[in-house]
């Protein structure tokens, strides 16, 4: 609701009515939903449980872990208490093992450390490292951890990082790690470890480890070669004759009834102008690494057409016929004979059996890419075969036929069943239609839902859309939906979150659709590409021809009163920085004041700038505290909120502001070092819900989403049941007041259907004597007036180009007003009576 202004009124001090029950405990009892279309990231990890093929779990590099009971049917995100940890990188998944005799025993070996369940993934602890909670302590990379099936207490756990070793093919040698390396050892169930790495090389980052049981022998793998111990870890020989060079993927142990067989994949490296030069494939050796023969045999090795080597990661064998193996190409090999191939005689000849098609959402047309980054029998029935890529699919025919077991069509859209997997960026809310929203992913684009975000309609062409002059924008950053022709979308097209700050956010701009996002048109015109944040002025012009302001990382703010059509440069007062243009928002009450928040990244020039002329000039607001300015904000009652850090690079300290005399001053009302969202509830103000992201910090304080039910006053955790805490942004739905939507970094959409019993009476009113409610309107306009019982009230109804189209005369407090015959568009509410004469926005 947006105040006129009117030279006859005086407007006074804005107050709220909060007609609604809350309890003091509703903070504990929060329930979550996980909801998308399904998949959509790579997971380099499963495993199958050795008596039960259809209990299955799967992990990646951003998402954490995943677990079947059917056999995909559904999915659980299983982070758990993972996701309350408030430290370092525990999503980021280097491998999975279930003990070998109580499996539901299962370790996990992450980007912070080494974690046990004792239940299945009920719920984690910490192995290795013992503490992690500073800087003295920080967080491990483990790699792979080793259990002996005769002793399950005798652990070898590697630490490395094979992840961002193995993942993608580049045909060049391993990096350098500079880690904390090793192999530890542990004989009474990880309680205590011991550093076991004689004869390793320094900074060795290990892959797989295996134990023979029974026995003092390891073999491991690693980005220097392959190592055995025969003394039960105390020294180690590396073991790499035969093989031409020593950048070794990973290694299986087989024992062939007594007789113990070892299997290595080998790094691709070559010269992609020379297909002569390949090096890498399978390798096996008979007597323990001494010797290693290569059976790579007929697999492709270069790809002629994209001038491309084929690397092999990931392979398994065939229980109880180690003649038996399965590869598939790695992500980053060539493209024409990928696929998962199959020997049945040891290497000697290879076949193609399955070029991966994934299905659902994902349809061949859309993305296509014939890797997978993980394969596995199931040890129970081998023809129960697994595969990872971007999805989960599952043979049950030995690998001739596949299914995705990830999503659900629904009509013409999709329902995900548990394997959510996205980096998720945004969400807006139709403003018009309650039950349609739109969603924005990372790397996946654009979705629409049109049955209260049950299902999801793809909306990009192809995976890495190209529209008119823009392109390399796989990712959706922000949506703004018209809210008098809601067919049309603004969308901030960016490289993604990761993407553009490896790319520098070079790429990016802007598009606009006028049929619901099922086209869009490049409106980036004159600008620089890059990463913009735009405010969209939808009280100015008409619907096709708004005004809009794009802040533009390292070039500055643009404005344009044409929809796009023409744009310029508007940094009068920024000087030099302009550069660090990050977000940009209008003051709903004066479309004239802007805001404009920089991001330096770390160098001490974030700031909060402020312009009265519409963009005209700028003048820097010194009063907020001196930092990066992540987020900023401003309500329908004109409050101003910042979220600021030391460092948007590393952030170590800093909070939430608010302003509530336009900039003049802040007060400091949240205290955390990454504040990266806020939002006001649009029908109580006294809620207010903010993200508090981690960033990969080791901090004492919780990070996720917090929410205020008394303006700022207090906060309140309510993201405990949610196993995905990495959070992008938490926001209201505002045509459900009482349901928040949240997004992450790697694990979805999630859904909270009540924080409270917030009415839909929750309405702001003025000068102690009026309210209504809702805004925007449907069917029917309620008013209410306070304090003027029997007093004769003029309502009138005005078109915003002033137009009188609707009038009437009451003495009753509590009217109702049809709009049915209203068309969609802003109209202006005036009424008049001896107490109040004040006109105010609505929207239809």
């Amino acid at each position: 609701m947006q105040p006129i202004n009117n030279s006859k009124l005086n407007m006074k001090k804005i107050y709220f009515i909060s007609i609604c029950v809350l309890s003091s405990l509703f903070v504990q009892s929060q329930s979550w939903r996980n909801i998308g279309p399904g998949a959509g990231s790579d997971l380099h990890f499963v495993v199958i449980q050795p008596d039960n093929k259809d209990v299955i779990y799967a992990g990646g590099d951003i998402e954490g872990i995943f677990k079947t009971t059917d056999g995909g049917i559904t999915w659980n995100n299983i982070n758990n208490n993972l996701a309350q940890l408030t430290y370092g990188t525990t999503y980021w998944i280097n491998h999975i093992r279930i003990d070998p005799v109580n499996y539901q025993k299962v370790y996990i070996c992450t980007g912070t450390g080494l974690f046990v369940t004792n239940n299945g993934g009920q719920n984690w602890q910490l192995l290795y490292p013992a503490t992690i909670d500073s800087i003295s302590n920080p967080p491990v990379l483990t790699s792979d951890i080793a259990i002996d099936s005769e002793n399950t207490n005798r652990l070898f756990l590697g630490l490395g990082d094979e992840t961002s070793d193995c993942s993608m093919a580049d045909y060049l040698p391993f990096n350098a790690y500079d880690g904390q390396w090793g192999v530890y050892r542990s004989l009474n169930g990880g309680v205590s470890w011991t550093l076991t790495s004689n004869g390793l090389p320094d900074s060795i980052s290990v892959h797989t480890i295996e134990v023979i049981s029974n026995s003092d022998t390891i073999i491991l793998s690693s980005n220097s070669g392959v190592f055995r111990s025969d003394d039960g870890g105390n020294s180690w020989i590396p073991k790499n004759n035969g093989l031409p060079h020593n950048n070794i993927h990973e290694i299986i142990v087989t024992n062939d009834f007594g007789s113990y067989i070892l299997t290595l994949s080998l790094k691709t490296l070559g010269d992609i102008t020379d297909s002569t030069t390949f090096n890498g494939g399978i390798f096996r050796s008979y007597d323990f690494g001494d010797s290693w023969d290569d059976i790579t045999g007929n697999l492709p090795q270069y790809d002629v057409y994209d001038s491309m080597f084929y690397d092999y990661w990931k392979f398994d064998i065939l229980p109880d016929d180690p003649s038996v193996i399965y590869t598939a190409t790695n992500r980053g090999s060539g493209y024409y004979q990928s696929g998962i191939y199959a020997t049945y005689d040891e290497g000697t000849t290879w076949d193609l059996l399955y070029t991966p098609q994934i299905g659902g959402w994902i349809d061949s047309a859309w993305f296509w890419d014939g890797y997978a980054n993980d394969i596995k029998f199931a040890p129970s029935d081998p023809s129960r075969m697994v595969i990872s890529l971007i999805d989960i699919e599952i043979s049950n025919d030995t690998g001739y036929t596949w299914n995705q077991v990830f999503t659900t069509q629904v009509g013409n859209a999709w329902k995900g069943n548990g394997l959510e997997l996205m980096n998720t960026e945004s969400i807006a809310f139709d403003p018009i239609n309650e039950n349609k929203s739109y969603i924005g992913y990372d790397d996946m684009g654009l979705f629409r839902s049109d049955d209260n975000a049950n299902s999801f309609i793809r909306l990009d062409y192809h995976q890495d859309p190209t529209f008119d002059n823009l392109s390399d924008i796989d990712a959706v950053k922000e949506i703004y939906i018209d809210p008098v022709a809601n067919n049309n979308v603004y969308v901030e097209r960016f490289q993604g979150s990761q993407g553009g700050y490896l790319e520098g956010w070079t790429g990016g701009g802007i598009v606009f659709s006028t049929d619901e996002g099922v086209s869009f048109t490049d409106i980036t015109g004159s600008m620089p590409n890059g990463r913009h944040d735009i405010a969209v002025d939808f009280t100015s012009g008409t619907p096709e021809n708004r005004i809009i302001y794009s802040a533009v990382f390292h070039n500055g703010v643009y404005k344009s009163t044409d929809n796009g059509n023409s744009w310029i440069n508007i940094n009068t007062g920024l000087g030099t920085d302009a550069q660090y243009a990050w977000d940009i928002v209008i003051n709903p009450n004066n479309n004239q004041e802007i805001f404009l928040a920089l991001n330096s990244w770390g160098l001490n020039s974030g700031a909060l700038y402020k312009s009265v002329n519409g963009g005209t000039s700028w003048t820097k607001l010194n009063s907020l505290a001196q930092g990066d300015v992540s987020k900023v904000y401003i309500n329908n009652l004109g409050d101003l909120y910042a979220g600021v850090s030391n460092s948007f690079e590393l952030s170590t300290s800093g909070g939430l502001y608010r302003s509530t005399d336009g900039g003049n001053t802040f007060t400091k009302i949240f205290n955390y070092p990454r504040i990266i969202d806020v939002q006001v509830n649009p029908y109580n103000p006294n809620f207010l819900v903010i993200v508090a992201q981690p960033w990969y910090n080791v901090t004492s304080q919780q990070h996720g989403i917090y929410l205020s039910d008394n303006n700022g006053s207090t906060w309140s955790l309510i993201s405990q049941n949610v196993n995905h805490t990495f959070f992008n942004f938490a926001r209201f739905n505002p045509n459900k007041p009482e349901q928040i939507y949240a997004g992450t970094g790697g694990g979805g959409l999630w859904v909270c259907d009540s924080i409270a019993n917030i009415t839909y009476k929750s309405e702001l009113f003025y000068d102690n004597k009026f309210y209504f409610y809702p805004n925007p309107v449907i069917n029917e306009l309620n008013i209410v007036c306070i304090n003027a019982k029997n007093e004769e009230t003029k309502y009138e109804i005005f078109t915003i180009e002033g137009k009188n189209i609707k009038e009437l005369v009451s003495k009753d407090n509590n009217l109702i007003i049809s709009t049915n015959d209203l068309n969609k568009g802003i109209y202006i509410l005036k009424i008049t009576n001896k107490f109040i004469t004040n006109s105010y926005k609505f929207i239809k």
